[in-house]
């Protein structure tokens, strides 16, 4: 169940509505580097061919490379 996901993730990840700013704002990162990088983990990437980019690293906790 999709909602109680979020619920029990409350804080770990952004909320539905929430804008990536706002949540990433909320994390205690070590540069600002992690803080860009939390930003674009919650935008979808466009290479300028218009092609979503899917090889990006970005180091997000709990969010394995293959989700």
């Amino acid at each position: 169940d999709v909602d109680r996901w979020y619920w029990e993730n409350e804080g770990k990840v952004k909320a539905v509505g929430q804008m990536a700013s706002e949540f990433c704002k909320t994390q205690d990162f070590k540069s600002d580097c992690d803080e860009l990088n939390c930003r674009y983990y919650y935008y979808r990437l466009i290479d300028e061919d218009n092609k979503f980019m899917f090889y990006r690293k970005l180091n997000r906790p709990g969010i394995t490379e293959k989700q």
